[in-house]
């Protein structure tokens, strides 16, 4: 069982990483269905994500999510909040009970780096230290944590690039720290965020 990391961040906060090296058969859930999901990858994807989201909050009943306007998937009148991120062969599953929680993985490469500026200030780049973070670091760092706020706010029509601006990100033994300011309507809010890197994926938290 590909359980990669696990860990109860606090009595409100849990978060689960899974390697996907399983057949999609072994993700079924019980009278759960994903059909309208026709590429096979994506399918073994979605159930892979409900899969761990299921072993994290055993006793939810996956025919309570209902997925709002935004498009984010919510646990109906439970006061439970959660996100759920896939790269390649990996899902990662944060679960925030009372909390508001966001969640992103993302390989480091070249790819993010040449989009860049699609979502990246000068401001952005010149937050991080130049020796502790090469520069596809600090591109992959920067989308998987403006996309864990997206997620978090689920508010719609965000500017990834305006809206979301880095304020600090700080190296740490197990990975890193950081600060971003968010504009929500205008109004400005401070989220922290908390990453590291596993075998060469930037992992983000976020709540």
């Amino acid at each position: 069982m590909p359980l990669l990391y696990q860990q109860n961040i606090n009595e409100h906060i849990i978060w689960a990483l899974w390697r996907m090296d399983e057949p999609l058969d072994f993700f079924a859930l019980e009278g759960y269905e994903a059909s309208r999901i026709s590429h096979p990858q994506k399918r073994k994807q979605h159930l892979a994500g409900r899969y761990v989201l299921k072993m994290l909050l055993p006793d939810l009943d996956l025919k309570t999510i209902s997925v709002a306007e935004n498009k984010k998937p919510f646990i109906t009148g439970s006061g439970i909040d959660f996100s759920i991120t896939h790269s390649d062969n990996l899902v990662g599953v944060i679960v925030g009970r009372g909390r508001r929680v966001g969640m992103d993985i993302e390989f480091t490469n070249q790819r993010v780096l040449d989009l860049s500026h699609k979502f990246m200030t000068t401001a952005d780049f010149s937050i991080f230290c130049k020796d502790d973070f090469s520069d596809q670091e600090k591109a992959t760092i920067c989308w998987t944590m403006k996309e864990s706020a997206f997620k978090l706010n689920g508010i719609p029509g965000v500017d990834f690039k305006n809206d979301l601006r880095l304020i600090a990100v700080d190296k740490k033994e197990d990975g890193w720290h950081a600060k971003i300011q968010t504009f929500v309507n205008g109004e400005p809010s401070t989220k922290i965020a908390n990453g590291m890197e596993i075998d060469g994926y930037q992992i983000c938290l976020m709540y």
